[in-house]
């Protein structure tokens, strides 16, 4: 997922997985699980981060869950690199990202 956002941002997401920004320096890894590298990524650029998630559970156990992830945190990265929210297909589940109540182009990765 790729949103251009750049420098320190206070931000909202509804979503379960988002990747923020455009840069030239070397990606962070988004291997399957979590590199040592992503998470100490994530914790020099991201602060106070919270999460309120909200399902509709269906009557019918045939019929899907649905749900929306609000992720709200501080982000300060000054090289700019992607922002990486994981979890698994995220192509299959992800229906919308909003970010600071504007719609926002995604891209699943692995």
């Amino acid at each position: 997922m790729t949103v251009s956002v750049r420098g320190t941002s206070r931000l909202t997401l509804f979503a379960l997985v988002a990747a923020l920004g455009a840069c030239d320096v070397a990606p962070v890894p988004t291997d399957t699980g979590i590199p040592w590298e992503l998470a100490e990524h994530r914790t020099r650029t991201i602060e106070g981060l919270r999460y309120k998630i909200t399902l509709d559970i269906p009557e019918d156990r045939a019929d899907p869950i649905q749900g929306r992830s609000l992720i709200t945190f501080g982000w300060t990265d000054s090289d700019e690199q992607p922002l990486v929210l994981d979890f698994m297909n995220p192509g299959d589940r992800v229906h919308s990202v909003v970010v600071n109540g504007t719609d926002a182009a995604w891209e699943p990765v692995n």
